[in-house]
């Protein structure tokens, strides 16, 4: 068994529809109504979420979107490329790891409204990162998107939104 493997399995992750494994690792108790946080908010949330989240070399963080800001955290393995684009169509790729040095940063907002994927730079290796979402994560504040859909709205990315998204 490899250390992905060994990870998956002492920190019980399960697969996610966007890609990957993860385990919800905290859901604040306290609640917060959506129509405080945005009028077109429906139900109540928790103040907030988070969740280990681990890629392996050529499985990617298919593009999605979320209603609310998220705090990415890297943990360990190799560096993790994250891949952001604005409403305007402008691409960020960000490296998250451990090495400053050579430009990674071992965390990262994302904004709310903001279009991500995410994908593991070097081969036969694996990206352990956390998530914290506030207002915490929930199912409706989701959105994963098809590759025609993303390539209609920017096609400029099409090579990259079907590398992520088939």
């Amino acid at each position: 068994m490899n250390i992905a493997d060994k990870i998956i399995s002492e920190l019980k992750l399960k697969p996610h529809v966007e890609g990957g494994y993860f385990t919800e690792t905290y859901k604040s108790p306290y609640l917060v109504d959506g129509k405080y946080i945005n009028e077109n908010i429906e139900g109540k949330r928790p103040l907030s979420t988070s969740v280990y989240y681990l890629l392996k070399s050529g499985q990617v963080s298919k593009f999605h979107r979320l209603k609310f800001d998220e705090q990415w955290f890297y943990h360990s393995g190799s560096t993790l490329l994250i891949h952001l684009i604005d409403k305007d169509g402008k691409l960020e790729s960000v490296k998250l790891g451990p090495d400053v040095t050579i430009g990674e940063i071992p965390q990262l907002l994302v904004k709310a409204g903001l279009v991500l994927g995410a994908e593991v730079v070097k081969n036969n290796s694996f990206c352990l990162v956390s998530c914290v979402v506030t207002p915490g994560f929930d199912y409706r504040d989701f959105t994963l998107f098809e590759s025609i859909e993303l390539t209609d709205e920017f096609p400029q990315h099409e090579k990259l939104i079907r590398k992520l998204n088939g």
